[in-house]
């Protein structure tokens, strides 16, 4: 596993915390802002029953990338649907 990702518009990725964690979502990445380390995502909150949009840099995709917290869409966590 590379320890930096580089999340691409238009890309989904599932944030996982443990089975039954209400921190779990899918994230969907929207932009890449101006300097190219930060980059827009939305998500869909259960609890408000809407989308919530946020900004994060490169450095936080990468850090829950390396320590298995992100992954793309459609792979495989820890036996998680």
């Amino acid at each position: 596993m590379s320890d930096v990702i580089r999340p691409e518009p238009g890309k989904s990725y599932k944030e996982y915390w443990g089975k039954n964690s209400i921190n779990n979502r899918c994230i969907h990445v929207l932009s890449i802002l101006e300097k190219e380390d930060q980059y827009t995502y939305k998500w869909w909150s259960k609890t408000n029953q809407r989308w919530m949009y946020d900004i994060r840099s490169i450095s936080w995709f990468s850090d829950l990338y390396k320590t298995g917290y992100l992954q793309e869409k459609g792979s495989e966590i820890n036996g998680s649907e």
